[in-house]
């Protein structure tokens, strides 16, 4: 949208979400942590929608960065981003609150797994790729202990190379509204999806361990490597539980098929190192 020769950016969303957008904003505001500034936010309850008006930043994402850059500089850019992102531990929250919720949709993904495996059984057209799900669920559950070695803090919610944007050497967060209080691996769920394949996977990854590398201080620890693991099955579990809205068996043939090419050449995890971490 064009206005008085300024370019803005209008997000829409359902319901009434003008108090967590608020309190999402003031927590960027309080740390510091660049975004896009907010110009009106309004709700209209005719439509039961929010809608909010952004700034509109004239800027290149990470991903794009990934294409122009050498190595090192894609990871200075990774570790100044993930330097932005470690101020969120320095909020406060109830511990036990946010581990009983996460307890409890642990348990319903992986209650959802098993039905909609089953449904799939009785109404899909082919064989799903084989994935060993109990086997799955219990590394899932093991890995459980090491997200649990870390406090709850504020996350984006996702980070991905799109979400950040670049501009004059300034680093910009954008897509914050999903801002929440959980573990901080879990800002990463999506890796799987942006650094497994393709033939600029060495600059995405390098883009990844400088973010890392900038969220635990210049060390990444083992323990990491299965909070990531984690992640990625708590990805494949979401897939699924969007699956179980639509129904959408083809969708479901697609998720075990990407999905268990990741489970078996990592042999679900179990060992597993994620080599260009380092």
């Amino acid at each position: 949208m064009w206005k008085n020769n300024q370019k803005y950016f209008i997000k829409i969303y359902k319901n009434n979400r003008l108090k967590d957008i608020k309190y999402i904003d003031s927590i960027y505001k309080e740390l510091q942590i660049p975004t896009a500034k907010i110009f009106e936010l309004d709700y209209f309850e005719k439509f039961n929608i929010t809608l909010v008006v952004y700034e509109f930043i004239e800027g290149k994402t990470l991903l794009e960065l990934t294409n122009d850059l050498s190595l090192k500089d894609i990871e200075d850019i990774g570790k100044c981003t993930g330097k932005y992102l470690s101020k969120f531990k320095t909020l406060k929250c109830d511990e036990e609150k946010v581990i009983s919720l996460f307890e409890e949709e642990i348990k319903k993904l992986i209650e959802n797994l098993y039905y909609m495996k089953d449904y799939y059984d009785k109404n899909g057209n082919c064989e799903l790729k084989c994935i060993d799900i109990d086997r799955l669920c219990s590394n899932f559950c093991e890995y459980k202990k090491y997200i649990y070695t870390t406090k709850p803090t504020f996350i984006h919610k996702d980070i991905n190379l799109n979400n950040v944007l670049t501009k004059d050497n300034n680093i910009y967060f954008i897509d914050t509204d999903g801002g929440k209080f959980s573990f901080s691996v879990l800002d990463f769920r999506g890796i799987c999806w942006w650094t497994w394949d393709g033939e600029n996977k060495g600059k995405e990854q390098a883009m990844y361990r400088g973010i890392f590398k900038g969220l635990l201080g210049n060390n990444i620890p083992y323990t990491f490597h299965k909070e990531l693991a984690f992640t990625i099955i708590y990805e494949f579990l979401l897939k699924i539980e969007e699956v179980n809205k639509t129904k959408d068996l083809k969708r479901m043939e697609y998720i075990f098929s990407k999905f268990g090419d990741i489970f078996n050449k990592t042999n679900y995890f179990e060992d597993y190192r994620f080599d260009w971490l380092n």
